[in-house]
């Protein structure tokens, strides 16, 4: 089972922008090389395109919206693919590695994680302080109420309960 933790304050989206940029120039430069010359404005179009069908791949839902051809469209995505496969743009901030290993053995790391975000964010006044707490203590409460059952329950277990859960919810709605 893989998992993963995001964290920081900027830094990953500020290197999620530059993924973005270097996936769009393949795409240009890609769909170049089938002789479509597109310009920035042509791309930022199919960019919002993706987004407002709920594209589950906006990339490939722009490489679609660009070529229209579905052999054009698999030469593409296989020249973007060979040019940003190997693109390493997510970094973790110096010391970062080591505190999650460390919250990892203590199996709060997820919790802890969401409470050191929202008191970043509060303290560098990005969030009022009551406002974080209404909606951050429940969501961190949570956060580690759910880590814990995910590590000790079989995936099955927690998947019925969850389907319980929903039903529950439903039916307090409708009635």
């Amino acid at each position: 089972m893989r998992r993963a933790v995001l964290f920081d304050v900027g830094g990953p989206i500020d290197m999620e922008f530059a993924y973005e940029i270097a996936v769009e120039g393949a795409i240009a430069a890609a769909c170049g090389m089938e002789g479509i010359r597109l310009d920035q404005s042509a791309i930022d179009e199919a960019s919002e395109r993706a987004v407002e069908a709920f594209a589950p791949d906006a990339h490939a839902h722009m490489i679609e919206t660009l070529c229209g051809d579905p052999r054009t469209v698999e030469r593409v995505r296989q020249r973007v693919h060979a040019m940003v496969a190997n693109l390493d743009v997510f970094q973790l901030r110096p010391g970062i590695d080591d505190l999650l290993r460390k919250l990892r053995k203590l199996d709060l790391g997820l919790g802890l994680i969401a409470l050191v975000g929202a008191a970043t964010y509060a303290f560098h006044g990005e969030v009022r302080p009551g406002a974080a707490a209404v909606v951050g203590l429940p969501a961190a409460l949570g956060a580690v109420f759910g880590t814990g059952l995910q590590q000790r329950l079989r995936g099955r277990t927690l998947s019925l309960g969850f389907a319980a859960l929903l039903a529950g919810i439903a039916i307090w709605l409708l009635v």
